[in-house]
């Protein structure tokens, strides 16, 4: 499945990173149709029997947050104020 998912992730950029089990990390350098182009992706996940979600952000902690609130996909264009409202208990999954 990882192997499933990191040819997903090339899809969308050269620039991939086989962050953790269950988790890529992907570097955008042309940011058009972003949103529309990870739901395909995940889309496309899904016809594997895979469930995906995915976080769209300018780093990639704040990127995995919001992949995990993600249904199925999230984009964050202002960090400060996607982060301040989270309770703390959501910021530790970054560190575990």
């Amino acid at each position: 499945m990882q192997e499933i998912l990191l040819q997903s992730a090339f899809c969308l950029s050269p620039y991939v990173e086989d962050t953790a089990p269950g988790i890529a990390t992907v570097e955008f350098s042309d940011t058009r149709d972003l949103t529309e182009k990870v739901t395909n992706v995940v889309t496309q996940l899904a016809k594997c029997e895979m469930v995906a979600q995915a976080g769209i952000a300018n780093l990639p902690d704040t990127s995995f947050l919001a992949a995990h609130l993600a249904r199925p996909v999230l984009q964050i264009d202002n960090a400060k104020e996607f982060l301040a409202p989270l309770p703390i208990e959501t910021l530790a999954i970054t560190l575990s």
